[in-house]
């Protein structure tokens, strides 16, 4: 009866803070699906396939901004003793934010037109990686803060952020693509996050301690060291896959046409969608969960508590987007998006095993495992290359599909066996720390 009783104060505790983080779903669904509907709508499957390699590469610049280590900074906020503790590690996150900040915007600066020849087919457009250079120090600033308020709970706060940066990024993106232009539509795609993240950064402000507003720039070099091991493995991470997607669209898109590559893209954004929500539950509720467990036991506990609902909600979901496909399509892009449906079925069952995987990665992470995220992104990257190239001479322009299944359900297998040989280390961490 203890167990049943346990078992549903987690749940209902979940349930509670899946409220929150499904409106800001909601939100932010809606503000992408309005935008690819534009895209769709307005210039066709051909290049909505182009300008979703754009999406792709902001998306990936946004999400390492800031040094990459939000994980590893939720986890350690959580972990540490003291607001001196505190302080000194938010002072070290934010001197490899200022580094590697400037690190990639130089990176931009200088290999500008070489990005809008290759992600666009178009040099004219270049000056676009020059506007990311900047951006995306809004959008690092505004990651680093949005892990302090996770670490400190300020679930209201995040929420609060993320509706009303995603509500001002969604109009500014309308007023950039209002004249119809395709160089419009992409300058949309850039600022959408930036302004977002502005809004997350003001709210964020106002929010901690006046102690916090200024750097103390005393630090130590295990700070400096523990934070940006974190970060090469979110930079090795996040660009793993997106650029295995990347190369894949460019095979496909040069064999078959780009009106293929819009109908895999198709799904993937929709993907995307729900990905979010997924995505937002692990980062805000699901690591510092695991990340306060202090024996295998309880983690192992907590693990299966978080796992379970999740994935019934995320079954739940599926069904109901696979039975409605055709709709979903036909509402959200055209009626020339319709043959994406054929897409959807691999797709959705490679989602669902990468949802499964994620547990497993954050279950490691909670326990300051590294090397985890790395092979499990890394997983999903070499088994959609490969598979694609494999199955691309039968397959055609479905193969891309067949190979986003292989990876979820490669990469869920990974990270099973790596739990199983890991753990007894785990187990020998947390004793240690007891």
């Amino acid at each position: 009866m203890a167990s049943l009783l346990n078992r549903w104060s987690i749940v209902h505790h979940l349930s509670r803070s899946t409220v929150g983080f499904a409106a800001v779903t909601v939100v932010k669904a809606g503000a992408g699906l309005l935008i690819v509907k534009i895209i769709s709508a307005g210039f066709g499957p051909e290049a909505f396939g182009q300008l979703a390699q754009l999406m792709t590469a902001v998306a990936v610049v946004s999400m390492f901004a800031g040094g990459g280590t939000t994980n590893a900074l939720i986890q350690s906020f959580v972990s540490a003793v003291s607001e001196e503790e505190r302080q000194r590690r938010l002072t070290a996150a934010f001197k490899i934010y200022l580094a590697q900040s400037a690190v990639v915007s130089l990176l931009l600066v200088f290999g500008h037109s070489l990005c809008a020849h290759f992600l666009l087919q178009d040099t004219s457009l270049s000056w676009l990686f020059l506007l990311l250079a900047a951006t995306q120090w809004v959008v690092g600033a505004n990651n680093l803060l949005q892990a302090v308020l996770t670490a400190m709970q300020r679930s209201r706060v995040i929420i609060l952020s993320n509706i009303l940066g995603t509500c001002a990024g969604a109009l500014v993106f309308i007023a950039c693509v209002w004249p119809g232009t395709y160089a419009g539509a992409a300058l949309g795609i850039v600022l959408y996050p930036a302004i977002a993240a502005l809004v997350g950064v003001w709210l964020a402000v106002q929010t901690l301690p006046q102690s916090w507003h200024h750097p103390v720039w005393a630090t130590t070099r295990d700070d400096i060291t523990r934070l940006l091991s974190y970060s090469v493995v979110v930079v090795v991470s996040l660009a793993a896959l997106p650029l295995a997607q990347i190369y894949v669209r460019d095979i496909v898109g040069g064999q078959y046409g780009w009106e293929v590559v819009g109908y895999w893209q198709t799904v993937l954004k929709i993907s995307d969608v729900y990905m979010q929500f997924f995505g937002m539950l692990m980062m805000y509720q699901v690591l510092p969960y695991y990340s306060a467990a202090t024996t295998v036991a309880e983690l192992d506990k907590r693990w299966r508590h978080m796992m379970l609902p999740i994935l019934g909600l995320m079954v739940a979901g599926l069904c109901i987007f696979y039975v409605m496909r055709e709709l979903i399509l036909r509402i959200l892009f055209s009626e020339a998006f319709v043959p994406a449906k054929q897409f959807v079925l691999p797709c959705i069952i490679g989602d669902f095993f990468r949802v499964a995987g994620l547990f497993f990665v954050y279950y490691g992470i909670s326990r300051g495992a590294r090397l985890v995220p790395i092979v499990f992104d890394l997983t999903q990257a070499a088994l959609l290359i490969a598979v694609t190239t494999l199955l691309l001479p039968v397959y055609k322009g479905m193969a891309p599909a067949y190979a986003t299944l292989a990876g979820g359900l490669g990469s869920f297998v990974v990270m099973v066996a790596m739990r199983s040989v890991r753990r007894a280390k785990w187990r020998g961490r947390l004793e240690g720390a007891a």
